[in-house]
């Protein structure tokens, strides 16, 4: 029966630190890919909101202008139809500055993946440590 020596504490702090340095650069990799993955849905959700923001643009400038004609054609004066118009696109920008400000609250780029998988690797190290074996 050949039995294996006990691994020194230098091979144990050998082990250890080899174990360190992978799971850094796992949990890095991971940080860098939710991170690039959150900055890739981010431009693109702004890409398609200015596009929107355009279309937008282009279709309220059309209907204004309709409304306003209507609205001079039934006997309203230019001024006051100008003003009602006025006053609904400003209740309108409010609408979009309020949910704007609510979905920008709710927006997080804190890569929770990545900070969950962090605190079970150190949890694991740290049974790691009290059990005293090498393996994870």
């Amino acid at each position: 029966m050949n039995e294996q020596p006990a691994p020194s504490l230098s091979e144990n702090v050998k082990t250890f630190a080899n174990q360190i340095g992978t799971l850094a650069r796992l949990d890095l990799a991971m940080l860098k890919a939710e991170t690039t993955s959150h900055i890739r849905s981010f431009l693109l959700t702004g890409l398609l909101v200015a596009i929107a923001f355009l279309c937008g643009l282009f279709a309220l400038a059309f209907l204004s202008v309709a409304a306003f004609f209507e609205m001079v054609s039934t006997g309203l004066q230019p001024t006051m139809a100008a003003a009602a118009i006025a006053v609904f696109f400003f209740c309108l920008a409010l609408l979009v500055a309020s949910i704007a400000i609510y979905r920008s609250r709710r927006a997080s780029f804190t890569p929770v993946r990545t900070i969950n998988q962090m605190r079970g690797d150190l949890q694991a190290l740290k049974a790691s440590l009290a059990g005293g074996t090498n393996g994870l």
